[in-house]
């Protein structure tokens, strides 16, 4: 099958991320401090994200194993609507942050929430049935929960290395 080595690989290293979140969820986050609860929204975003990018890498594989008809049109479905719900569980979280004075947007902020909305006109087409190959819009479209975990991922390290402008 076509990707197959690729999303399970992709799979693998996106658990090993919300292992990494977790580890650092326990053990490096103190989310007492009114100066830390970005990152503990970093480290929660980390973890979420791991865990949904390995269910996306592994659903298609399972609806293409069980015989399903359109199996890549149905994991397009069910990646927009689970995307969809996992970035407004993440704005509300940011917006509340926000409004409490603990995290001002910047410009990544802004490039990052523009680079996921641009997933979901090629996801719908592709469930729609309106976009030729399936396959290769889906995995093209994984790119965007991949820039939000490697940006997530970026920006805890640095926070946890020092105060960033956004949180001073």
């Amino acid at each position: 099958m076509a990707y197959e080595n690729f999303l399970l690989t992709l799979s693998e290293i996106s658990i090993a991320v919300a292992g990494f979140s977790g580890v650092v969820g326990v053990f490096g986050v103190d989310r007492s401090s009114d100066s830390s609860a970005i990152n503990w929204h970093r480290v929660r975003n980390l973890g979420e994200l791991g865990v949904l990018i390995a269910g996306l890498c592994l659903f298609p594989l399972f609806l293409v194993e069980a015989g399903l008809p359109f199996p890549w049109r149905i994991a397009s479905g069910v990646f927009a609507a689970s995307w969809l719900v996992i970035n407004l569980t993440a704005a509300r979280r940011l917006v509340r942050l926000a409004a409490s004075g603990r995290y001002q947007r910047d410009a990544v902020y802004y490039v990052g929430w523009s680079f996921v909305w641009l997933a979901y006109p090629p996801l719908i087409a592709s469930t729609l049935g309106v976009l030729g190959n399936s396959a290769t819009v889906y995995v093209a479209c994984l790119a965007s929960p991949l820039f939000v975990l490697v940006m997530s991922f970026i920006r805890l390290v640095a926070s946890l290395s020092g105060p960033t402008d956004s949180e001073t």
